[in-house]
């Protein structure tokens, strides 16, 4: 009778040993997938937190074309140039969705630059080159035929224009980011920003550079430094990252000239060339 008792209790032993055991293990399974899901939270919130600040770059930087266009106006350098802005003929050239996004850009620039001096004709031609890129891109609720009627009404006023302008491109820019586009986003602000520098380094190379023009134009070196470090974070990115050298070449340029005695002709005609090097692979 005592040895079953004793097999009874070495048989409870073992069970409560095995029970024990088995509670251990699945504790430390618990343990081990509550850690996985805790590295996979903080990936989340990493991806969540780099896109929050690609987002932040986009949004702080998409009136710099407009922005850098009205300024150097204003700042007297007001000569305007003929062909110097993108030809509406090449749209038919932009057939993938990035040479759509960066055209989108480009044109938006074009049409920021003919409306400050009152180009009417070509400001509807670029307009409607400005649609069909919108349509193709997803963005036609933003160039439907009430915009063209407000065009219509404001195109006779420059400083109207300038605003139409800016509100499509940044109802533009927030959808796209509101939607997880945001290298679609990043391509038209490098659109936009290259076809602003060009335009404006063509007009100082036709006319005389001040110290106003000077603060103005390499001001946009913070506007590139963005660009990079957008570009640094979109990885893999297709077109954004064949562009990335592109601008760290602009900005290493812009870094050159430090000072305003070193902002002559000759300089301003180097700077032009390497713009245009880096808008021909764009246009």
């Amino acid at each position: 009778m005592k040895k079953i008792k004793r097999a009874l209790f070495v048989s409870a032993l073992l069970t409560f040993a095995l029970s024990c055991g088995e509670a251990v293990e699945q504790e430390q399974t618990s343990d081990e997938n509550a850690g996985e899901m805790t590295e996979e939270n903080v990936e989340v919130d990493m991806q969540n937190e780099s896109e929050f600040q690609l987002s932040l770059i986009i949004a702080n930087n998409i009136a710099a074309p407009v922005k850098l266009l009205t300024d150097m106006n204003q700042a007297g350098v007001d000569l305007y140039r003929d062909g110097v802005a993108n030809p509406v003929e090449s749209l038919e050239n932009y057939q993938t969705a990035d040479q759509k996004a960066i055209a989108f850009g480009v044109y938006g620039a074009d049409l920021s630059y003919i409306s400050l001096y009152e180009r009417h004709d070509e400001m509807a031609d670029y307009l409607i080159a400005i649609r069909k890129l919108a349509e193709d891109l997803g963005l036609s609720s933003l160039f439907d035929q009430s915009s063209f009627e407000d065009f219509e009404r404001i195109k006779t006023d420059p400083d109207s224009v300038k605003m139409f302008i800016f509100s499509k491109y940044d109802s533009a820019d927030e959808y796209l980011r509101a939607n997880d586009r945001l290298v679609t986003a990043c391509l038209v602000l490098t659109g936009g920003l290259i076809e602003s520098l060009h335009l404006v380094s063509a007009q100082i190379e036709a006319g005389e550079a001040n110290k106003e023009s000077y603060k103005i134009f390499l001001g946009q070196k913070n506007t590139l430094k963005s660009l990079v470090e957008l570009f640094n974070n979109l990885e893999n990115e297709g077109h954004a990252m064949n562009l990335k050298d592109d601008v760290q070449m602009l900005l290493d340029t812009f870094e050159k000239l430090d000072s305003y005695d070193k902002f002559s002709k000759e300089n301003v005609h180097s700077l032009h060339e390497a713009i245009d090097a880096v808008r021909d692979k764009l246009v």
